[in-house]
């Protein structure tokens, strides 16, 4: 199964990684579950400009592997598709971008903990599963 994770999963799994509490205790036990599982994520074209803006070393990225490769023109397009002109989501434009990544890519899972990234992009795909990583561990590591 492929998998990525946005930057607010990022930033709490490198938290983990580095042994620095996170606010939230059910969150942080999900976390080191997925850690644990040996679960490994696709790196999507965002994840590569969030390494790059952060420029510290990341231990998280060590976790994640090479997906289907895609082209900015099919990112563009399908991002033109997820955008409903009528909607003011432009604060989700970041998200847009994401989606339209993981679904070119094949990725089946977006793990996020915005709740505005599952509670309204969410609706707009098919290709994706979008949620918090608790969740993840709920369907997919304890079944």
């Amino acid at each position: 199964m492929l998998i990525a994770m946005d930057s607010s999963v990022m930033d709490r799994f490198e938290r983990i990684l580095r042994n620095i509490p996170i606010l939230s205790e059910q969150e942080e036990n999900a976390l080191v579950e997925i850690i644990k599982s040996g679960t490994h994520f696709c790196k999507l074209p965002s994840n590569v400009e969030y390494f790059q803006k952060n420029k510290s070393g990341f231990h998280a990225e060590g976790y994640l592997g090479k997906c289907r490769e895609v082209d900015d023109q099919s990112i563009k397009k399908r991002m033109t598709e997820l955008i409903d002109p009528d909607e003011v989501l432009e604060d989700l434009e970041d998200e847009y971008k994401f989606l339209a990544e993981a679904e070119e890519s094949g990725v089946e899972v977006i793990l996020t903990t915005l709740g505005n990234f599952i509670n309204d992009l969410a609706k707009k795909t098919n290709k994706v599963k979008i949620m918090k990583p608790t969740d993840y561990v709920r369907k997919y590591l304890r079944g």
